[in-house]
């Protein structure tokens, strides 16, 4: 106790200098940034510390970050942003998650309700506020770019040693603690969980792989090598389902970067499908040993419980279906669905486990109401996406940006069909971050009804960056 006392008044008396010179001179968008990173390498796993809330070092810079934005605000140097349509979404589906989980009142166990949607849905919610109220220059997003990418190199090469036993040279430590022994021989990453670290592995490989293409000679090179670092990561989680958004990353960047090969991309994807075929005619996919301490059999059963927890989700959704039971009061409620006799079910076997599906998550716990809402926003955010990728007057970062979160979207989405990816680490951060992003970049410069696509002749490059962007404002 006394050292965590002594390390946090260490912390304070260190670091309040730099806070105090980033309230005057820090940018908005590099405190956001900061938030993703530390967030992910430093989180609540790596250190926490209680001050009437859980606190780490990812929710300290976020609280310099919103009081960085206020004064910002109250001197005038970063404008209003203006209201769009997913920032209405959004704030609905926070407010109606909010009331659901006041709703759902006490559980007989784990973390309470609202406080779980605090972690996993309003701290993002608060970090997508204030890159929203940033004033993006064309260097911040070079910056951002390269730090993604950066990430994804990392946790790549930190993968890569943990599925190979080097585990003298993984950083930080806890990352291969034994006592946390749930995914450990999987490049399961900072967050200690494959697909959350798979997750954003394939928002960095989409972003690696985009700079590949732009990038000419020496920077061409070093960022295929980044993504083929950042690919070996994905390949190392060992997850099916990532593997499977790793793919379809490659297909949607071929579909938007060179459509006139896509024939001969169908034939390797084709020749590919075959070969897997082949492998998987002589090793049971479904049977494999990942874990040090799961066997084959019980990763095959994972599998199996899917379509259990499915038939659960679907009789608890009969009820209620518009508000559902309450956000994070899952298994106070689900007892007494366990029990159906009306099918022919071991629905028994599925009690000690939560919904393996994001959406499914949401509509039991809070209804079909805010899946409707959740699945706008994502829409929005991906519709934003496609438009600023296609538009005639974004730079190659500003493309880059809209792939990164395309990339992303896959990530969340496939991953998402078989993992509650909204209560793993990390993941609303970087996705609330990436939307918020993504949506600042194409507020400044989409015209709001205009077409956002010309027909330009093969060969024929265009450049229309807007004045006020080239700028900084």
């Amino acid at each position: 106790m006394l050292e965590s006392q002594f390390l946090i008044a260490l912390c304070v008396v260190t670091a309040g200098p730099w806070a105090a010179s980033l309230l005057f001179r820090g940018r908005i968008e590099w405190v956001a940034l900061g938030v993703v990173l530390v967030g992910t390498l430093f989180g609540p796993q790596f250190y926490s510390f209680h001050l009437g809330i859980g606190m780490s070092f990812d929710r300290l810079l976020l609280i310099a970050g919103c009081t960085l934005c206020a004064v910002r605000l109250i001197q005038g140097e970063v404008p209003v942003p203006k209201i769009r349509k997913s920032d209405i979404v959004l704030a609905v589906l926070c407010a109606w998650l909010m009331l659901s989980a006041v709703r759902a009142g006490s559980v007989p166990d784990g973390e309470p309700p609202t406080s779980r949607w605090m972690t996993f849905f309003l701290m993002p919610a608060i970090l997508y506020a204030l890159i929203r109220c940033g004033s993006l220059r064309q260097e911040d997003l070079n910056v951002l770019i390269s730090a993604v990418i950066a990430l994804g190199v990392y946790l790549g090469l930190t993968g890569v040693l943990e599925v190979a036993g080097l585990h003298a040279l993984v950083f930080p430590r806890f990352i291969v603690d034994p006592n946390n022994w749930e995914f450990l021989g999987r490049a399961r990453g900072p967050t200690l969980n494959p697909t959350g670290n798979g997750t954003i592995l394939i928002t960095a490989f989409a972003a690696a792989l985009s700079r590949a293409v732009q990038r000419r000679q020496l920077e061409h090179t070093l960022y295929l090598i980044a993504a083929g670092v950042i690919g070996l990561g994905i390949v190392a989680t060992l997850t099916r389902s990532v593997w499977l958004a790793g793919v379809l990353v490659v297909g949607t960047f071929a579909w938007f970067h060179a459509r006139r090969y896509l024939p001969a991309a169908g034939l390797l994807a084709i020749a590919g499908v075959l070969l897997f075929s082949m492998i998987a005619s002589q090793v049971d996919v479904l049977n494999i040993k990942r874990d040090k301490h799961l066997s084959a059999a019980d990763a095959k059963k994972s599998v199996e419980l899917r379509p259990v927890l499915a038939m659960v989700a679907w009789e608890m959704f009969k009820d209620k279906p518009l508000a559902g039971h309450g956000y994070g009061g899952y298994f106070a409620a689900s007892p007494n669905y366990l029990t159906e006799r009306s099918q022919d079910a071991p629905f028994e076997m599925v009690r000690p486990y939560m919904q393996h599906n994001v959406l499914l998550s949401l509509l039991v716990d809070s209804g079909i109401v805010a899946v409707a809402l959740f699945c706008t926003w994502i829409g929005l955010a991906a519709f934003t996406a496609y438009r600023l990728y296609h538009f005639v007057g974004s730079t190659e970062d500003q493309k880059t940006i809209a792939l990164t979160l395309i990339g992303c979207l896959v990530g969340y989405t496939i991953n998402g069909m078989f993992h509650d990816v909204s209560v793993m680490p990390m993941m609303n951060v970087l996705l609330f971050f990436l939307v918020g992003l993504n949506l600042t970049v194409a507020t400044s410069i989409l015209p709001a009804t205009a077409p956002v696509r010309a027909h330009v002749p093969h060969g024929k490059a265009i450049s229309a960056l807007p004045s006020q962007l080239q700028s900084g404002q």
